[in-house]
């Protein structure tokens, strides 16, 4: 990952166009995108996702267009307990009503 500072003067970076990560759903909340505990190398990027809604609700995750390589379903500790539905390079999944769910990312470099 790369970091950048933000001091706010011009030009400044307009909320509409820039993003590391967007979530298709307004009701799937982006909890947390950070390097996987096991490294960034060895386990990629933990991302976490909370449902708000009271119903199950299928979102799509994206970063650039075709940037995920691959995906796997984790517990919150990140232990992998399954593969994740990669679509056009995008994370495509459902989550339950009320729900956090945490995915292992592996990014195109």
């Amino acid at each position: 990952m790369v970091v950048g500072q933000v001091t706010g003067e011009e030009p400044f970076y307009p909320d509409v166009s820039y993003g590391l990560l967007r979530v298709s759903d307004p009701n799937v909340l982006l909890w947390s995108l950070k390097p996987a505990e096991d490294g960034i190398e060895h386990a990629g990027i933990a991302l976490r996702v909370w449902n708000m809604s009271g119903k199950k609700a299928r979102f799509v995750a994206s970063m650039k267009p075709g940037s995920i390589l691959h995906a796997m379903r984790a517990t919150h500790i990140e232990t992998p307990t399954g593969p994740a539905h990669i679509v056009s390079g995008n994370l495509d999944e459902t989550t339950a009503a009320n729900a956090m769910e945490t995915y292992l990312l592996t990014l195109a470099q």
